[in-house]
């Protein structure tokens, strides 16, 4: 069985186990693992049938939605809905799930931090080590100091969905709007495949996630900075108030190949003038069409510069 939404993509309506449990509420659910396969396909896109016109609905994402293919049914009895699919549209891929696991956290109402908001999680770092990558992240709660919070990391390994329980102090520090805490582990996965994501649940079982949008986190490897040359090409002269066109091919200098979508800031000054030279643009470059081979070479866009004028002469009085 299938649902589908005006303009949304038509996904499996979902899979329900029952959880209830007597006298108690389930409020927050914590995703601990699973297995998927994935497909070079996406399903079809719903649309109203009553249209005079019905046209195509476009539909994009750059993540595989949705992040969290499950949720809490709220009616009696209550059971937990999962959706054993996720779509990427723009990668032209669904992920089939056939099985999945989840930590289930149950409240009565009665306990005082009941009415506190699920925990905060903030600056996640990831940093590649020998081994794996050690990740870490501050989650802030509201409950004391001492409150036991559950902090996960899951990530994708191979077909499968891994967790790692994260640890830290045992009391958290105040700043005033709660209390915070950094976590962090260790995941034995080479750090160009890792994406990471992160779940905490607070003392209360409510739950909180950080997924970067869907797209997870995933190790930020600065790349080695290489020498580049810069050619300008312009006319040899020009007259008061003339304009010019100045053309700039960038290239590596190590074999002459262009540089492409960088941002390349230009300033210009007058030779010998002692003055620092003033910035007048930050164009964003585009490639010319005078390529060197079948590739394009770096060019900045045209921008005019003209010359200043002289300042006025004084005329002195005669004795």
């Amino acid at each position: 069985m299938t649902t589908g939404s005006p303009a949304r993509l038509s996904c499996p309506s979902g899979c329900h186990s029952h959880i209830a449990v007597a006298g108690l509420v389930p409020v927050g659910v914590l995703w601990t693992g699973g297995h998927y396969s994935e497909v070079a396909e996406i399903p079809l896109i719903a649309r109203p049938v009553t249209e005079v016109s019905p046209r195509k609905p476009k539909y994009r994402s750059r993540a595989f939605l949705p992040v969290r293919p499950f949720r809490i049914s709220r009616q009696s009895p209550h059971t937990l809905v999962f959706a054993p699919m996720q779509v990427n549209s723009g990668a032209g891929r669904s992920r089939l799930w056939d099985g999945a696991r989840f930590k289930v956290f149950y409240s009565n109402g009665a306990h005082a931090t009941a009415i506190h908001d699920s925990p905060a999680l903030e600056d996640p770092v990831l940093t590649p080590v020998a081994g794996g990558v050690d990740v870490s992240v501050d989650v802030r709660h509201y409950a004391a100091a001492d409150e036991s919070v559950q902090v996960l990391a899951g990530y994708l390994d191979g077909s499968e969905l891994q967790v790692l329980p994260l640890d830290g102090a045992v009391s958290s520090w105040g700043d005033g709007n709660g209390w915070v805490r950094r976590v962090s582990g260790h995941i034995p996965v080479h750090a160009a495949a890792l994406r990471v994501f992160f779940q905490a649940a607070g003392a209360n079982g409510r739950v909180s996630s950080l997924t970067n949008g869907g797209r997870f986190f995933a190790v930020d490897t600065p790349g080695t900075p290489r020498e580049t040359h810069l050619a300008l090409v312009a006319q040899a002269t020009a007259g008061y108030r003339d304009v010019i066109t100045v053309e700039a091919d960038l290239s590596l200098a190590a074999n002459g190949d262009p540089v492409n979508d960088v941002e390349v800031l230009f300033r210009l000054g007058a030779p010998g003038s002692g003055r620092p030279p003033k910035p007048v643009s930050r164009p964003r470059s585009s490639p010319s069409q005078r390529g060197r081979g079948t590739r394009p070479i770096w060019s900045s866009r045209r921008s005019q510069v003209r010359r200043a004028r002289p300042p006025p002469r004084r005329r002195c009085p005669s004795p």
